[in-house]
């Protein structure tokens, strides 16, 4: 059983996922949503800005061991329920934690491992009825209700993403089961694109997920790469 907690604004949701945690012990169990955020985070604690009208959600899933491509997981979740909620076309999977609409950033995806219980803490921001003209971003962004024309329920959308993340766990055990369905949605397969890792840049054409939800990236005359973590930045068309 969860407690849903409900919030006009948070500084995160997950910062307050783990206060709740300390205060309340690791038995209980939360899904927050809150309206805004003022000091939401990405990966590698990217600035995440969090205008009214967004869904901004945390929540956990238990006993699993760390598993290498579980932010890959949530974006097979959230796409796959996006798609026959909506039934986008050019809705795609940003290796390694975003989801894309249209070219431009609809979602991302933030996940934390508590080793010592197998919990994994998840969250997510998706551009649901945002006013994408308070959002000042490098990174173009989609929002669900200017392709939809009508305002998305965000506590149903919550729910339904945490029943469907629940219901499919099971695959985490088998990860073909969703990387293959990753890799059919990857966005900017065959392009030319950029890795960066804590400085280093990594040039060449992604050509899919490996079975362990690495990206893979020919880099012509040295070869493939399997590349497990970094930023990615499309270079062309």
């Amino acid at each position: 059983m969860r407690n849903i907690c409900n919030y006009q604004t948070l500084d995160s949701t997950m910062e307050e996922y783990f206060r709740l945690l300390d205060a309340c012990g690791s038995r209980d169990r939360h899904v927050l949503i809150s309206r805004t955020q003022y000091t939401g985070r990405g990966r590698d604690g990217a600035d995440w800005q969090s205008p009214a009208g967004g869904l901004y959600l945390t929540f956990d899933l238990l006993q699993l061991p760390s598993v290498p491509s579980f932010a890959l997981y949530i974006g097979y979740c959230v796409h796959k329920l996006l798609a026959s909620l909506f039934s986008f076309e050019d809705l795609k999977i940003k290796w390694p934690n975003d989801i894309y609409l249209g070219g431009a950033k609809l979602a991302g995806i933030l996940c934390r491992h508590q080793v010592e219980n197998g919990r994994y803490v998840i969250g997510l921001g998706i551009n649901t009825n945002t006013d994408i003209d308070e959002v000042k971003l490098e990174d173009k962004i989609a929002n669900i209700f200017d392709h939809i024309g009508f305002p998305v329920s965000n506590s149903l959308l919550a729910s339904l993403i945490v029943h469907a993340v629940e219901r499919d766990s099971y695959m985490l055990s088998e990860p073909h089961r969703y990387l293959d369905y990753c890799d059919q949605h990857l966005y900017a397969k065959n392009k030319q694109a950029e890795i960066v890792q804590q400085g280093l840049r990594i040039n060449g054409t992604i050509r899919g997920l490996d079975a362990e939800g690495a990206l893979i990236l020919d880099r012509g005359g040295a070869g493939l790469s399997q590349v497990t973590h970094g930023s990615l930045r499309v270079l062309s068309g």
